[in-house]
């Protein structure tokens, strides 16, 4: 489990413990690097709806568009397994996150 990549999104690995082995991991390598640069974590809350519980990306891999291209891919599997609502909860103080996913409007 790359922890070090969900504690960018989480506090602490208590917190990613009570959710993450419920959820469907996916993780983003890179070709000129031998370590993952982003992870999400997707869990079924039921037949319509998935939940991101988690989406990070490496700090020196961020504002190169690969936070859109993860959404991106989250919502084409959500399509593909039918699910016909995504869920995403973030803190009401992250403004940098907040205007990120309003932009993309899930």
């Amino acid at each position: 489990m790359p922890f070090s990549l969900l504690l960018l999104a989480d506090e602490t690995v208590e917190a990613i413990e009570k959710y993450i082995y419920q959820c469907d991991v996916f993780t983003v390598f890179n070709e000129t690097v031998h370590y993952p640069i982003a992870v999400f974590a997707l869990l079924k809350l039921n037949d319509d709806e998935v939940e991101i519980k988690n989406i990070a990306v490496l700090p020196e891999f961020q504002n190169k568009g690969l936070g859109s291209l993860l959404l991106k891919e989250i919502r084409m599997h959500a399509f593909r397994l039918k699910f016909k609502r995504i869920v995403l909860g973030t803190p009401d103080v992250d403004y940098g996150q907040i205007r990120f996913y309003k932009k993309m409007v899930l």
